[in-house]
């Protein structure tokens, strides 16, 4: 009788130890992708683990940070469609050029046209890829007219296959992003998931600041010079936004667009804006590059909320005392089992 209460026991505790047993499993060490800018663009480095805090941390610890510059891979999206200028596009094509012709031996770089018979350059050496892109730029415009960016970025997601930390996309388009077939809530869990950064630049009427209610100030759009910065207070970053700035910051990258006034206007080259995309194209290059692995002691099978700081620093959170350096990373942690 008294094996047969014991046999019990063990039944009803098998459920605990199980769970025990998952939990522990569950542990893992995460590498992430980070960035320091100041607000010109400029990187950060020389930071080390006692530069970086958590904040609001749980069931997280940091580990060790280290400088990384190991090779590429970066993916160059091009709405071609939808209400994206063709001066616009001359500018992306610019910023392409730039960033092939001064590119890093060991990166490889893949292009997808957004459009309804995309153009497709599979990962390749930079002299060939550039080839590809401009023989697109000298060839006939696309026959329809139809939204493809997000379905374009879902594909360029999948062309990594196995993730490696520091895989890029780097989006050329307007600010908004509506598609048919594409989710946006899943697409940009997925991103995060497999620890691709979106990078992007934004052009014409959808680009536009967003002023206090009292028409004071930015809310959500830091002011510089053109085109400028993009950088969105974390806690108004919205999974739903469906935008290139939340896809950009959400994901651990950032964008630049247009200064815009706060009418929508169309988008209107000029050659010292030409160059300003073109200056700040080739700082992101150097932001995709340059990072820091970030190790991150982790409990959890799920995406997990949580918050990098510089520890000599005040929170990002006003506007009217900008920080002189951000922090740029994905907002959420990866489950473990999706290690780069």
């Amino acid at each position: 009788m008294r094996w047969c209460q014991l046999c019990l026991t063990l039944l009803c505790l098998a459920p605990d130890l199980t769970i025990s047993a998952q939990a522990r499993s569950a542990r893992c060490q995460l590498d992430i992708p980070v960035n320091v800018i100041t607000l010109n663009g400029s990187l950060t480095q020389g930071l080390q683990q006692s530069s970086f805090v958590l904040a609001k941390a749980k069931d997280i610890s940091l580990g060790e940070v280290a400088y990384d510059t190991t090779p590429r891979r970066v993916v160059f999206i091009l709405d071609r469609e939808s209400e994206m200028p063709k001066l616009a596009q001359d500018v992306a094509y610019a910023v392409m050029e730039r960033i092939l012709r001064g590119s890093r031996s060991g990166d490889s770089f893949s292009f997808i046209s957004a459009e309804k018979d995309p153009v497709r350059v599979p990962f390749d050496r930079p002299s060939e890829v550039m080839a590809r892109i401009q023989a697109v730029q000298s060839g006939p415009p696309p026959k329809s007219r139809t939204w493809a960016l997000l379905d374009a970025i879902a594909e360029a997601a999948d062309s990594f296959k196995a993730p490696q930390l520091g895989d890029s996309v780097v989006i050329f388009g307007i600010d908004a992003l509506d598609d048919a077939h594409t989710d946006f809530g899943r697409l940009y869990a997925s991103l995060m998931q497999r620890r691709i950064r979106v990078f992007g630049m934004s052009f014409g009427s959808h680009t536009r600041p967003k002023t206090n209610q009292d028409g004071s100030g930015l809310d959500g759009v830091l002011p510089y010079d053109t085109p400028g910065i993009l950088l969105l207070r974390r806690q108004t970053i919205d999974p739903q936004g469906r935008d290139i700035p939340t896809l950009s910051l959400g994901t651990g990258g950032y964008a630049v667009a247009d200064r815009m006034d706060p009418q929508w206007i169309t988008y209107r080259a000029d050659p010292v804006k030409t160059k300003g995309f073109v200056d700040r194209g080739w700082q992101m290059y150097g932001a995709i590059t340059q990072l820091y692995r970030v190790r991150v002691d982790a409990n959890s099978s799920s995406p997990k909320s949580w918050e990098l700081r510089l520890s000599n620093e005040e929170p990002y959170d006003n506007y009217e005392r900008p920080p002189k350096r951000v922090v740029l990373y994905p907002t959420k942690l990866p489950g473990c089992g999706t290690q780069p």
